[in-house]
């Protein structure tokens, strides 16, 4: 299998260089939905969407990014974004924050476990010597409390991408609910929550709802 994916993928880079778009990203999207690619396969699926005018660009360009961690890409995203009039793509503090704790949890993980060790062994230490317990135990909790929010809680949240053409955001996970805006292709939303076939997410501020089927996941 690995050696028909090679093989795939070399007749992709070839047809890529002889300027034959169309066939190479038929042959590259295949290999993606195998979840058998490369940075450099993504980057080449986002020249391509891009060439050809279409918001998907950024699809591939948010998977390259993910892959890489390369910050040039986050300002070519915007810039991209900024043409096709979407949102979701501009950096803020918030943003920024998620991408740090993403990129970190494994580490802040380890940290927060550490000293939770070394709070309860200093509670252990102070009830041996009949000490007073209320600042280590206070300490204690705490450090316990802000280890389960990183375990449970503190996984960014997931982000999906508005994969069709006049897309109904509704205000609720009803097709009766009332229409809240009707969005184009590219739109980058973050999912909250999901209930049947659709999913809450967040746009503009304001709580809403889109159906599954409309959209894509831009997790690797």
């Amino acid at each position: 299998m690995r050696g028909q994916n090679n093989a795939i993928l070399q007749k992709a880079d070839s047809l890529f260089s002889a300027k034959q778009y169309t066939q190479s990203f038929r042959l590259y999207d295949s290999l993606l939905r195998d979840q058998k690619y490369s940075p450099a396969m993504l980057l080449k699926m986002a020249y391509i969407k891009e060439g050809l005018d279409q918001p998907s660009a950024l699809y591939y360009l948010s998977l390259y990014q993910q892959a890489t961690d390369d910050e040039q890409t986050l300002v070519k995203m915007e810039e991209l974004a900024d043409k096709y009039h979407l949102e979701g793509y501009k950096p803020n503090a918030q943003t920024q924050l998620n991408a740090w704790i993403s990129k970190n949890l494994d580490s802040i993980k380890w940290v927060i476990a550490t000293v939770l060790f070394f709070f309860f062994a200093w509670l252990v230490f102070q009830k041996k010597r009949n000490k007073e317990l209320a600042v280590p135990a206070f300490f204690l909790v705490i450090t316990a409390i802000a280890l389960a929010w990183f375990i449970n809680l503190g996984e960014p949240k997931p982000q999906i991408m508005v994969a069709k053409s006049r897309v109904y955001l509704m205000s609720g996970p009803s097709a009766g609910a009332s229409v809240v805006d009707i969005l184009e292709e590219g739109h980058r939303l973050k999912v909250s929550g999901e209930k049947d076939v659709w999913l809450r997410v967040t746009w503009r501020e304001k709580e809403a709802f889109i159906k599954k089927s409309n959209t894509i996941s831009t997790a690797l």
